[in-house]
């Protein structure tokens, strides 16, 4: 790749999940679809922002792919794919409840190339690119000076709707340890959060790249470990963890744990 394209894509991308992010804070939910089952929903907000995203790249990067949460993937020619998800916690979004965020991400044949998550409450933009290090808006992101699990903060979500194999004894060990567990409805700003120093870890049951790909992306430029439970790379479908290398060894014996529970 260009070196010269890595800043204009970040550039771009910051730009479109912005103005999405305007876009799902200025509107009202609209009608509420179900999707694969009721606590799987969809709000014309959502379409109408993925939308002003794919018409945003397609007319500065014609020639690249995209997938998205709500709209149908689209081919390209560049060997650049971007992974939208236009709304993350669409269920906070449809019953008002203010944690949300737009996820954008783009991979390269090299694997994951950069992430973007706005906050549209908050009116914050995490992004990073790989190689690159990350930022909150203009800021850079540094590792907090002092991490650990006894009174900090360890963000999960449920797999759809209902716990992951071996989450009830993940949280049962973490409570043991003194950690508070959060579980807020969108698994990017949680991701993101975590790489901001908000919390100390983050597990997911399932890695979902629409989901959750620009969001590693910030965690692992921001200098969390970023593994799946089986402590390789995250892979579709599995379960996987963000961690500050404080905390990383126990988070892997308990995602380990899981694992094992899982099969």
């Amino acid at each position: 790749m260009d070196s010269a394209q890595l800043p204009q894509r970040l550039k771009a991308a910051r730009a479109i999940a912005r103005d999405a992010a305007d876009l799902v804070r200025r509107s009202p939910p609209g009608l509420v679809d179900e999707k694969h089952d009721a606590a799987d929903l969809v709000t014309e907000v959502d379409r109408a922002a993925e939308l002003q995203i794919r018409l945003a790249l397609g007319e500065q990067f014609p020639e690249d792919a995209v997938a998205g949460e709500e709209l149908q993937d689209t081919s390209g020619s560049s060997g650049f794919t971007w992974l939208i998800d236009p709304i993350d916690g669409t269920t906070n979004f449809a019953s008002g409840v203010p944690w949300c965020s737009v996820s954008v991400g783009c991979q390269d044949l090299s694997g994951p190339l950069l992430g973007v998550i706005a906050d549209p409450w908050r009116r914050e933009v995490f992004s990073a690119a790989r190689g690159s290090g990350s930022w909150i808006d203009e800021r850079p992101v540094t590792e907090p000076a002092h991490v650990q699990l006894a009174g900090g903060v360890v963000f999960t979500e449920w797999l759809n709707h209902v716990p992951w194999p071996g989450m009830v004894e993940t949280l049962a060990a973490l409570s043991d340890d003194f950690a508070t567990v959060r579980i807020m409805g969108s698994s990017a700003l949680s991701l993101a959060a975590t790489a901001a120093g908000r919390g100390c870890a983050f597990l997911n049951g399932s890695y979902s790249p629409v989901d959750t790909l620009g969001a590693t992306v910030i965690a692992r430029e921001s200098g969390l470990v970023v593994r799946d439970f089986a402590g390789g790379e995250p892979q579709v479908g599995r379960p996987f963890y963000a961690a500050w290398p404080a905390v990383a060894p126990r988070i892997a014996a308990l995602a380990a744990a899981a694992a094992a529970k899982r099969g």
